[in-house]
């Protein structure tokens, strides 16, 4: 089973101390933030104590202080997209889609708040979205960082693999351990059968960000379609320890533990899966080989 190619997450590394599993929060803290905060006096307080939070990964704490920072400013685009992306967290996201296109009505054309908005589309899953306002700001000049990961990604999962990985080769020609890049890389290496290549990318990936769910969910098919099926296991725990919800971890690792005859495990993973997705065909495919083994 290939990297999920359709549920890729576009984020960057946060600086030293924040944390990785909302590291691109950390774009939301940047340029403007100095001005904005000293207009709006009642919003300084809250939005900092929503960065804190977000940063130890108290997600609906941070929740809590960016909706009252909102109520304070309601047009403001750095607290609606700081919203937006918290409420994917705890998974609220219908509340996130609505805050989505509240950062889409607020955002103008400050270029940071954009390159967040670019980021905050394709976490949500709106890659079309997302491929169209990056395209807009590269060709208006800007190579950051965030405009880059974000193209690779939305590009990846719209199927785009030459876009996707000419975004993916610019971020790991600046950085050899970027985790997009890696990422991206990693799917274009699957996809050409060059399994000891993709193998060593994810496990860079992993040590780079260790708190991310996605190059271990990865690694954990990688390791699976090489028979080692108990590290595959492994992996796809880690990756699940971090991100419950992930159902390719979830779908490799029932598949693993019925290679281990654990008929029990497998049906708790796929029952897992159908309750996040109920229309997952081939976790019905696996449900019915485990009570029917």
């Amino acid at each position: 089973m290939p990297p999920r190619i359709g549920q890729r997450k576009a984020r960057v590394d946060a600086p030293s101390g924040c944390r990785v599993g909302l590291a691109w929060s950390a774009h939301l803290r940047g340029v403007g933030g100095e001005t904005r905060l000293a207009r709006v006096g009642g919003l300084a307080s809250c939005d900092g104590r929503g960065d804190a939070a977000s940063g130890e990964g108290n997600y609906e704490e941070a929740l809590h202080w960016y909706e009252r920072a909102a109520a304070t400013e309601p047009r403001d685009a750095d607290v609606s997209t700081r919203t937006a992306n918290t409420r994917l967290q705890p998974g609220h996201a219908a509340a996130a889609e609505d805050a989505c296109d509240s950062a889409a009505a607020a955002v103008g054309d400050t270029l940071q708040a954009r390159r967040r908005l670019a980021l905050l589309y394709v976490n949500q899953g709106r890659y079309a979205q997302g491929a169209k306002l990056a395209e807009q700001l590269r060709d208006e000049g800007d190579h950051s960082e965030s405009v880059l990961a974000a193209t690779a990604v939305a590009q990846l999962n719209l199927g785009n693999m030459r876009s996707a990985m000419s975004a993916a080769a610019e971020l790991l020609e600046r950085d050899p351990k970027q985790p997009e890049g890696l990422l991206v890389l990693g799917v274009g290496q699957w996809q050409a059968g060059q399994m000891r290549e993709v193998g060593a990318n994810l496990r860079t990936a992993t040590s780079v960000g260790p708190k991310r769910s996605e190059p271990w969910s990865d690694l954990a098919a990688v390791l699976a379609i090489g028979g080692d099926f108990a590290a595959a296991i492994e992996a796809g725990s880690r990756a699940l320890s971090l991100e419950p919800g992930d159902i390719q971890a979830l779908y490799v690792r029932a598949g693993c533990h019925l290679q281990h005859e654990e008929y029990d495990r497998a049906i708790a993973d796929c029952q897992a899966i159908l309750r996040i997705d109920p229309n997952h065909a081939a976790a019905r495919a696996q449900l019915r080989q485990a009570r029917h083994r």
